[in-house]
């Protein structure tokens, strides 16, 4: 039996789960400075890059 492969998602999804994300990430508990700063700019980097592919 074969399973069915779910629809990858399109830019619009995964831009708004990145932000999502980010707005938890952002809403945990503190982590020290340097991870929070690491954790931040990686998800906004992810955010920025589906951003351009939306705009392009």
């Amino acid at each position: 039996m074969e399973t069915a492969m779910p629809d990858p998602l399109s830019t619009a999804q995964r831009l708004a789960n990145a932000e999502r994300e980010l707005e938890l990430f952002e809403r945990q508990p503190p982590l020290g400075a340097r991870a929070y700063i690491a954790g931040r700019n990686s998800r906004r980097e992810i955010i920025a890059e589906l951003r351009e592919e939306l705009d392009a």
